[in-house]
């Protein structure tokens, strides 16, 4: 019986296997050096630059708005302290804002309140309608007035209906109230007005300081047209910009939804992240939750499609202000130059890998 011997492997054979194997390794080692110690840092830094200067303009285009709307607050406070208007004269309020309301197409109407319960609303409607709301609960409780027009001299409709409404209630009016000075706006945090079941903000100011001669002026703002604003902002080539509530509740939509339609975008006004479809930047969100809300740094989430970076910095709108967030794909800020580079250095490292291995069998 014999017993068989594996035959001996051939030194060439061994030489080569060794020289793969080093050559392989030196090649694939440079490899990962250039992914981890250029590409990716270059990406990193290049998004956060980017994120950076989305973040600023977004909150520019937000302050802007702020600051034209407090403005129209002031200026229609004087208006008020002068006589050019009251609650009881329905035609010299809508003669003085509506075409204010008209060349401000962000503001969906203004509201003029005492300390009584009285109320005089100017509402903009589609198909270029024009509706008063008038409110007093002293003498007609939980009724109150409406009146429809069509053009500015020539009401069309009226009627009354029941709402269990008090304007002294509602946030704009109670902040206000609350505003030590008068020369100061009040903004409050954003939330669903009463009268059009939309979601907004309102800005208002206060002028008279007992009940009896208290004046309340408001602005209410769409939240559509703050995702006007941030919808309009891109960040890479995939990234967006949205504004959210400190507890990620969306203010301004990111651009997949506000470059659809407006009425899409108020579909997700003030739904949590996490309740929306966009599912990238609730990863974001989340992450940089976990990550003890740092501000000023990018933080890193891991999605399907690779790896995405987010950035969340507060902003000065709304009463407890906002966060403007951006989140964009790694991959976005790698500069086509160093994409070029990487690929022609895969290239060259196949190359030198081929020409490593025919020396080493020729050394072989």
């Amino acid at each position: 019986m014999s017993i068989g011997v594996a035959a001996p492997r051939s030194i060439r054979r061994t030489l080569l296997a060794w020289f793969f194997f080093v050559i392989a390794g030196t090649l694939l080692a440079a490899g990962v050096a250039l992914h981890r110690l250029v590409l990716t840092p270059a990406a990193d830094e290049l998004g956060a630059s980017e994120m950076q200067r989305a973040g600023a303009r977004a909150e520019a285009e937000l302050q802007t708005l702020v600051g034209e709307v407090e403005r129209l607050a002031h200026t229609g406070r004087e208006w008020g302290r002068g006589g050019a208007f009251d609650l009881d004269d329905v035609a010299s309020f809508n003669r003085l804002f509506i075409p204010v309301l008209a060349q401000h197409p962000s503001i969906a109407a203004v509201i003029h309140a005492d300390g009584s319960g009285r109320e005089l609303m100017l509402l903009r409607m589609p198909g270029g309608e024009w509706h008063n709301k008038l409110s007093d609960v002293e003498r007609w409780g939980k009724r109150q007035r409406w009146i429809r027009w069509r053009t500015q001299d020539a009401p069309y409709a009226e009627e009354w209906q029941a709402q269990d409404y008090d304007p002294r209630t509602r946030p704009w009016h109670v902040g206000a109230q609350a505003q030590s000075g008068e020369r100061s706006t009040f903004w409050t945090a954003p939330y669903v007005f009463f009268s059009t079941r939309e979601p907004g903000i309102t800005a208002s100011v206060k002028w008279g300081s007992r009940t009896e001669e208290l004046r309340i002026l408001a602005f209410d703002v769409n939240l559509a047209a703050v995702s006007a604003y941030t919808g309009s902002l891109e960040v890479g080539t995939r990234g967006s910009v949205a504004l959210l509530t400190a507890d990620g509740r969306i203010v301004g939509a990111p651009g997949q939804a506000a470059a659809a339609s407006p009425a899409q975008a108020g579909d997700f006004a003030l739904k949590k992240l996490s309740a929306t479809p966009f599912s990238m930047l609730a990863a974001a969100f989340a992450q940089w939750e976990r990550a003890g809300r740092p501000g000023g740094t990018v933080s890193f989430s891991t999605a399907r499609d690779g790896h995405w970076l987010g950035r969340f910095e507060p902003s000065r709108f709304g009463a407890g202000g906002c966060l403007v967030a951006t989140a964009a794909p790694r991959d976005d800020f790698l500069p086509l130059a160093l994409r070029h580079a990487a690929l022609l250095g895969s290239i060259t490292l196949l190359l030198l890998l081929a020409i490593c291995a025919y020396v080493a069998t020729r050394v072989a």
